[in-house]
């Protein structure tokens, strides 16, 4: 894994292995995994948006009846499968609210807080319904 240029000083970040895994640092800034080294306030804002964002797609089974009896290893995997397709369309939404393409959506591009701000406004008072109906009117029409 090649270490992140740091955007402060231009040279590579110095690599530390904790136990959460690999951490770059360099000029106060941090990374995890050879990410974009980012300030703490970044780190912070990246946090908050992903309490409002993953609430989204965490707890879309909720939106469904699920037929699977509850306890069982089924009643998982149709959690996960909702979960799984929910958080796609989450980012697809919050693309779509904010008019930039999906790969900009996810909490690991971020580096700006503005950004940020935005994505946590939009996903604020949204609800797993709300993307969940959303994306039924994406689909193609048969």
């Amino acid at each position: 894994m090649n270490a992140p240029i740091c955007p402060s000083c231009g040279e590579p970040a110095a690599e530390v292995q904790t136990s959460y895994g690999i951490k770059h640092r360099c000029c106060g800034l941090w990374s995890w995994h050879g990410k974009p080294l980012v300030s703490a306030e970044i780190h912070r804002a990246r946090q908050h948006c992903h309490e409002v964002v993953d609430r989204l797609w965490r707890d879309a089974p909720g939106a469904y009846d699920i037929k699977e009896k509850p306890g069982t290893d089924e009643y998982a995997a149709a959690v996960r499968r909702i979960q799984k397709s929910a958080r796609n369309r989450t980012y697809r939404w919050i693309a779509d609210q904010l008019g930039l393409p999906e790969p900009e959506c996810h909490m690991a591009a971020q580096t700006d807080l503005a950004k940020l701000r935005l994505i946590w406004r939009a996903a604020r008072d949204a609800t797993p319904a709300i993307v969940r109906d959303w994306a039924k009117q994406q689909e193609p029409r048969q």
